[in-house]
């Protein structure tokens, strides 16, 4: 993920706000290799009120959702941060 290149998100995602749940091993947990990918949304929806979580800030980023990498950073070993910025995209596939 070299900064400066462009990438689409094509999957839909649940995302969140707190970053103590991504130390639970079912999200990014603690030990092995792991991503994290940090983002500016533009247009990400918060679903906390329909969320099996209730307690976590859910936010949903849609499928198709256009980034800018930011930087790179590999604070420790086996554990990449990746910073996206999401942009509008030049042409628009659904409103």
């Amino acid at each position: 993920f070299p900064p400066g290149s462009a990438m689409t998100w094509w999957a839909f995602s649940s995302c969140t706000t707190e970053m103590t749940v991504l130390e639970n091993n079912m999200y990014l947990g603690q030990e092995g290799d792991r991503t994290l990918f940090s983002v500016e949304a533009i247009n990400g929806r918060t679903i906390k009120a329909h969320s099996h979580f209730v307690t976590e800030d859910e936010i949903a980023l849609m499928s198709g959702t256009h980034m800018i990498v930011q930087s790179q950073l590999s604070p420790a070993p086996n554990l990449y941060i990746i910073h996206l910025k999401q942009v509008e995209p030049e042409m628009m596939t659904l409103e």
